[in-house]
């Protein structure tokens, strides 16, 4: 399991702990710097989930970054986090299919813009978030 994947479980399990109302819906964002440090924050308020995931962010980071600058919030589904150099790249999608299919078109943009031989991407994170739902 990668740094990226375990920080996504952790976060997750720690999320997973609190008490849930059936009738409540949560939020779950995530967030990738640059430097490719990754957040998950889950709360029922979606600013709240976003805020989490840049604390946790930050609390892996190794140095100075910009967690919080770029993140995805949903509620369900599933986010892909890829990192093209120093191109965070995250995209949410309904199924797993969706959600790999616009990361791989993000990253085909990020080549476009830079050499295409200096562009290596590399996958941080796959989340389904439907696992979390009450």
């Amino acid at each position: 399991m990668s740094k990226g994947h375990m920080v996504a479980t952790v976060a997750i399990m720690a999320a997973l702990q609190q008490p849930i109302l059936a009738s409540e819906s949560l939020w779950t964002a995530v967030t990738l710097a640059r430097d490719g440090s990754m957040g998950v924050g889950v709360h029922h308020s979606r600013g709240k989930a976003v805020a989490l995931a840049a604390v946790d962010c930050r609390r892996v980071a190794r140095r100075i970054n910009d967690c919080g600058s770029m993140f995805v919030a949903i509620q369900q589904g599933w986010v892909v986090a890829v990192l093209c150099q120093d191109q965070s790249i995250l995209v949410t999608g309904r199924t797993l299919a969706e959600a790999q299919t616009e990361a791989v078109r993000r990253q085909g943009m990020v080549r476009a813009q830079y050499n295409p031989a200096t562009a290596a991407c590399r996958s941080i994170a796959t989340i389904d978030i439907g696992e979390m739902s009450p």
